[in-house]
């Protein structure tokens, strides 16, 4: 008999639980967000800047919109959980941010399922 660990490991949240879960740990960078969490939250993004368009919701200095800087703090701290989620180090994100060959690779590694992580490798990041 086989086990799919990647199914085992991997929680699938509803999108009001991983709305809720992203807000709740609006500043926690530590830990995992699974791949729902996630993409749930960018959906929920989505959904929001979507109503601030149509609500008018006025820009900061015409710029910035109002619910990109509501929105930044989470949004950054459910990323990092979520490249933690598959192996990688916090550092990646500005890393493959601003290029364009890293971009991809950073949606890729964002599509990735979990990653499973053995005792030897939770005592070398130690």
């Amino acid at each position: 008999m086989k086990i799919d660990f990647h199914t085992i490991l991997e929680d699938v949240m509803s999108f009001s639980e991983s709305v809720a879960i992203c807000f709740m740990k609006f500043a926690t960078f530590d830990g995992r967000a699974t791949r729902s969490e996630f993409w749930y939250f960018q959906f929920f993004l989505v959904l929001a800047k979507m109503l601030s368009d149509l609500a008018h919701v006025p820009r900061i200095f015409g710029i910035i919109d109002f619910c990109a800087i509501i929105f930044l703090l989470p949004n950054l701290a459910v990323t990092v959980r979520r490249l933690q989620d598959v192996g990688k180090p916090w550092w990646w994100l500005p890393l493959l941010s601003f290029s364009i060959v890293g971009l991809p690779f950073l949606i890729y590694l964002l599509l990735k399922p979990t990653a499973i992580i053995t005792v030897s490798e939770t005592h070398n990041e130690m």
